[in-house]
């Protein structure tokens, strides 16, 4: 009896056990969090909460980003990667001289497989072949993409249940949503070619159009830190489950990490110190650690990636057979400063696509 007794006991323990296990995991990182969130935020704990001074130092954003430093290129290792893939650039750009790139036809050709796997990395479920036929009707559908970002952000577009009747609404709502959001960065990057990029009014905009008639414009319509339009900056402090020791700015520091961001961007790009695609690395890392945005953050980032590599003559990158977690995991390792495997995959993508597109120029020409 006592043995039977003692193998129920363990029996249910060993039930319970993960549940605890997984109980303290959750105290040991929030504890741990917090510990970085002092040490992040110490410069708040000479002032008075609540007062001008400390209203107007967390307005400013300044103390995460004297923290974080997302924009010093050599501390997050994007100089010693521009160095250790100086073959690699050179060799791109090569390729890229001799194609006279950006063609607008061949930019234009990639729209519905970067549209695709921007979704797919948010894990939308539909296929590849649904993007490019609805990329083909959309084209008809929303001929004039000369308008503003404020104009397209307000436009009507093709009623989801209309294009793919049996598929989930909301998934064809995000990849429509997207197809015509890369249309509209293209036109506008071939329009302004070596130029810094998008504005933030640019942004925020795109970002509205991204989630148009998606499940996730329902965060915008509650009430979870106040009622924000769409395109707005989020009204509250975020974290993600993903990656729970990442430290976002918290919401009031916001607007001015991302008019820093963009004066950094314009930098860097007057500067030329370092190369345009390292440029796009880092900019999608950096906007990334902000997360300004309720939702939609990644698919933003990617737009805005797509949008300065065409404005400085390259082709936008369609990773091949790119899963989730290693696009996440990519950029995490870039957060904590160790960018090689995002560098990596970035320019060798870019060399592979500009040897497709050169090899069936040659062919053409023959």
């Amino acid at each position: 009896m006592a043995s039977l007794f003692r193998v129920g006991l363990f029996g249910r323990l060993n039930r319970i056990q993960p549940g605890v296990r997984r109980i303290a995991a959750s105290f040991s990182t929030n504890r741990e969090r917090n510990e970085i969130l002092r040490k992040v935020y110490a410069p708040f704990e000479k002032l008075v909460k609540g007062s001008p001074e400390y209203r107007a130092l967390a307005e400013s954003g300044k103390v995460w980003e004297d923290y974080f430093q997302p924009g010093n290129s050599e501390r997050h290792g994007y100089v010693k990667a521009q160095k250790l893939h100086a073959d690699i650039l050179e060799e791109i750009d090569d390729w890229r001289e001799s194609m006279k790139l950006p063609k607008s036809a061949t930019i234009r050709s990639l729209i519905a497989e970067y549209a695709h796997q921007s979704v797919a990395i948010e894990d939308n479920k539909l296929e590849l072949g649904v993007s490019i036929m609805m990329d083909e009707y959309l084209k008809d559908a929303v001929p004039d993409l000369s308008v503003s970002a404020r104009d397209l952000s307000q436009m009507t577009l093709p009623d989801v249940h209309s294009l793919f009747p049996q598929a989930d609404a909301a998934q064809v709502a995000e990849l429509r949503n997207h197809i015509v959001a890369s249309h509209w960065v293209t036109e506008t990057a071939l329009r302004n070619p070596n130029t810094p990029g998008l504005s933030e009014a640019e942004i925020r905009c795109l970002s509205a159009v991204l989630l148009k008639d998606t499940n996730r414009e329902l965060l915008y319509n509650s009430r979870w830190g106040g009622r924000v339009p769409l395109g707005g900056y989020r009204p509250a402090p975020i974290r993600v489950k993903s990656s729970p020791l990442t430290i976002f700015p918290y919401h009031v520091e916001v607007p001015a990490c991302m008019q820093r961001f963009l004066q950094w961007r314009d930098r860097v790009t007057q500067e030329k110190q370092l190369h345009p695609l390292i440029v796009a690395c880092q900019a999608t890392v950096y906007f990334l650690h902000i997360h300004p945005f309720f939702d939609g953050n990644g698919r933003v980032s990617r737009l805005m990636m797509q949008d300065y590599m065409i404005r400085h003559g390259y082709a936008p990158v369609v990773i091949q057979n790119l899963e989730r977690q290693d696009y996440i995991r990519m950029i995490r390792q870039a957060q904590e400063g160790e960018p090689e495997e995002f560098v990596s995959t970035i320019l060798t993508t870019q060399l592979e696509e500009l040897k497709t597109f050169g090899f069936r120029q040659m062919v053409e020409t023959k």
